[in-house]
C-alpha cells in the first residue's frame, strides 16, 4: 500500500556488528567494560531471553528490500551508536 514517493522507516533496529561491544558494556551511558555483564548477556541469550531481540547486519535489510524491489539507505543512530535506522523506498512505481 505504498506509492512511488512512499518511505518506509524501520527505526533503532540493533546492529549485529556492535552487538559484542553493546555486551561488554562499552556502548552503554557510563561507557563501563565488564566481563560480568558480556557474560550474563551470553548467558541470557543462550536461554532465549535476548531482552534486546533479534540484531541485524545491513547486508540483511539490504537483500530483503531488494527482494522486495526497494531502495534502502542507512543511517547510524546519533543517541544509541548500537543501532541503525533504514529509509526504503520503492525503486520504481508500484
Amino acid at each position: 500500500m505504498m506509492h512511488e514517493k512512499s518511505l518506509l522507516v524501520c527505526a533503532a533496529v540493533p546492529w549485529r556488528e556492535f552487538r559484542s561491544m553493546y555486551d561488554i558494556g562499552a556502548l552503554s551511558d557510563r561507557r563501563r567494560v565488564s566481563p560480568v555483564r558480556w557474560a550474563k548477556s551470553q548467558m541470557s541469550r543462550l536461554l532465549g531471553r535476548d531482552m534486546m531481540g533479534h540484531w541485524y547486519r545491513i547486508e540483511e535489510i539490504t537483500a530483503l528490500a531488494q527482494k522486495h524491489s526497494f531502495s534502502v539507505k542507512f543511517h547510524q543512530s546519533t543517541s544509541h551508536p548500537y543501532r541503525f535506522h533504514a529509509l526504503l523506498s520503492p525503486e520504481t512505481p508500484l
